[in-house]
């Protein structure tokens, strides 16, 4: 009997739980938020910080927001790695707004690093989560 109980309690307590502030998003922005933080592993942000510079390892993803916008969502996210510079940190906060149906656009709010924000670099991450990162996301959010 303790056992059977000791086991509920363990399955109740692994069950994913509603985001904060779900009360004021549809199921879909709900869904997305869970994708995105599904998604958004640190090998995608190795991936990702190769497009904004090609110094840098140990990549990790950090800072994760995704807030409901109209009817799509923004989700916002900092990139944190190491450089050639031992003992200094680099970053970079993106952000990046997208429908149930398509992805809308991307941006870099800052970039600290041996990498430039240049029109290149913001068109190639646009395309990175346009192509790669958006298809994942549509379809871990559609389950």
């Amino acid at each position: 009997m303790r056992l059977a109980l000791l086991a509920g309690c363990i399955a109740a307590a692994c069950l994913w739980t509603v985001p904060a502030g779900a009360a004021d998003r549809t199921a879909w922005q709900i869904k997305a938020e869970i994708a995105v933080r599904h998604v958004l592993s640190d090998e995608i942000g190795e991936k990702i910080r190769a497009i904004l510079t090609a110094v840098g390892k140990n990549t990790r993803v950090t800072d994760i927001t995704v807030e409901p916008d109209g009817d799509g969502v923004l989700a916002k996210f900092t990139l944190k790695w190491t450089g050639i510079v031992i003992a200094v940190d680099y970053r970079a906060d993106l952000r990046w707004r997208f429908t149930r149906d398509a992805h809308i656009i991307s941006g870099i709010d800052s970039l600290v690093g041996l990498g430039l924000a240049t029109d290149k670099t913001k068109r190639e991450l646009d395309d990175y989560l346009r192509t790669k990162l958006f298809p994942l996301v549509k379809e871990e959010a559609a389950r």
